[in-house]
Order: structure tokens, then sequence, then C-alpha cells
């Protein structure tokens, strides 16, 4: 496993182990040394899609509706599933920990609440918003999300990366 020998505790081999007994399968790995050793690995599931990213030593994980280009954090799903669990949690354990737990709750809403996107958006702009302050009002949530073009294996890695270093940089703010 390309870039695994920094995953702390092993939690990271493990939620890939458990999410394949889930049903899921790999769509994507992307390594690379010269980058810090940043790494970015996706699953597909039937109703929910995972992505673990790995960007100069931070682990962050995401997941998105299935066929949707947005990635939304524990946080914003915490916001947006009817399970009364606020997540705040930044370590490796403590997303996959959210993710084993609400995995269920996730599927079942992402097949069938048409208003999930949308609620994720919301509370995705609210995160950022406590974050950083007001943000535009004729700026939509999702625009604040980095979303790779279509083209370009590179390109995609290099926003993932943005991406990581947005989410570290928020979580750091919190502390």
């Amino acid at each position: 496993m390309l870039g695994m020998d920094k995953d702390p505790n092993g939690e990271v081999a493990g939620l890939f182990s458990w999410l394949r007994g889930q049903g899921f399968q790999q769509v994507r790995e992307d390594y690379s040394e010269q980058d810090f050793g940043n790494w970015v690995r996706e699953l597909h599931g039937p109703d929910v899609w995972v992505r673990v990213v790995r960007e100069r030593g931070e682990w962050l994980l995401d997941a998105a509706i299935n066929g949707s280009i947005e990635w939304f954090g524990m946080d914003a799903w915490s916001e947006c599933l009817a399970t009364n669990h606020v997540f705040q949690g930044v370590s490796p354990r403590e997303q996959s920990e959210f993710l084993r737990q609400h995995l269920t709750v996730m599927r079942k809403a992402a097949s069938g609440d048409p208003a999930l996107l949308g609620c994720l958006e919301g509370a995705q702009r609210r995160i950022l918003t406590s974050q950083f302050g007001p943000l535009p009002k004729t700026l939509p949530g999702q625009t604040m999300k980095l979303v790779p073009p279509a083209d370009g294996t590179k390109v995609w890695q290099e926003a993932a990366a943005r991406l990581a270093r947005e989410k570290h940089r928020r979580r750091k703010n919190k502390s």
C-alpha cells in the first residue's frame, strides 16, 4: 500500500479494510513522494463515496453522495444527519469512528433524501463562515470547495492538496 508507512496506528488501513467489507471498491489512488508523501485514495459504495487524503502528514476523511463532485467532511455530515451527534474530531481515529458509526445513516440519507446535498452545502458554508467570517452573499457555498476539472490527474492531485491544506488551516484555527 503506497504511502501507508505513516498511517497512525493503522487507523486508515483498518478503515479501508472495513469499507471493503461494507461493499466499497477502490477506484483511485494517487501518491507523490516528491510532494511530501501526499496521498489520496477514493472508494465508492452504492450510495456514498469516501475519500482519504494525506497531505503533509495530516489525514482528512471526506464523503460524497454517489455521483456528486462535492466532498464534505464529517463535520458537515454530522450537521445533516439525524443522529444528534455533533462531530468535532480531527484525528484519523475520530474521523474513522464517526464514519463507521454513521455509515448506515449516511447511506440511507444519500439514497433517499433529496434535500441532503443542499443541507451539506449549507453546513459547509456555516462551517467556513465560523472559521473565516462572513462570506459574500452572492457566493454559493460550493464555490468554496476546490473542485478539480475533469482533465488531468496532476490537476486533481493539486486541488485535493489545496483542499487538505484549507481543512488543516481551519482545524488549527479551531484550537
